[in-house]
């Protein structure tokens, strides 16, 4: 099966989806730096109809503590993610989550718990948002919450230390340089052609790695 090339800073690099699951939930991880175009892009996937509902750290920490720039304690953060997760999955509503998922361990945990509290099929993309940090620093010097830069450079680092990978559990690994979409509407015609690609119940199947387009 021919891959079509995307505009646009769409990188495809793992993929492998199978036509096994029936109508499983398709739902998206993004991965990256405060400031690289995480939460613009939940919403052009919700918008293009490819996700129904966004589950937002930064919105979980405005409704426990007021203020999403308090970080507030992890393990009642991840509950609320988790339950969040739960009650949309049960009801194969696909999900973006929009967190910075910056560290391995915490992207493994999240599938392992995953797994368990939703007995539901789903399958997971991973978007690496690559947006270059002097990019993400610009940006973020526009958010209303801005990030120290200290702690951007860090979780860059971290990211380019421990990039999302297929061997993590995700069914594809996309890598997406926000700075480079169009203004106008984030290249989302293009991100909609490459979803249809890998749709699990598409009449051909999908099977191969570390391709770039």
């Amino acid at each position: 099966m021919t891959i079509p090339r995307l505009k646009h800073g769409i990188e495809l690099i793992d993929y492998g989806i199978s036509t096994t699951l029936k109508q499983p939930s398709l739902c998206h991880c993004l991965v990256g730096c405060p400031g690289s175009g995480k939460s613009t892009l939940a919403h052009d996937l919700v918008r293009l109809g490819l996700a129904q509902t966004i589950v937002s750290t930064d919105q979980i920490r405005q409704q426990l503590h007021g203020d999403p720039s308090i970080q507030g304690s992890w393990p009642e953060i991840e509950r609320e993610v988790l339950a969040q997760f739960k009650a949309a999955l049960s009801h194969g509503i696909p999900v973006v989550y929009d967190a910075t998922n910056a560290v391995r361990s915490r992207r493994l945990d999240l599938l392992r718990k995953l797994a368990l509290i939703t007995p539901a099929p789903s399958i997971w993309i991973a978007w690496h948002l690559i947006t270059p940090l002097q990019i993400c620093q610009q940006w973020n010097q526009q958010r209303d919450r801005q990030v120290p830069d200290a702690i951007l450079e860090q979780m860059s680092q971290s990211l380019m230390a421990e990039p999302p990978t297929s061997a993590e559990g995700w069914k594809a690994v996309l890598k997406v340089d926000m700075s480079q979409l169009s203004q106008l509407n984030r290249g989302v015609s293009d991100v909609a052609a490459l979803i249809e690609q890998l749709q699990p119940w598409n009449s051909a199947s999908i099977s191969s790695s570390s391709t770039s387009l």
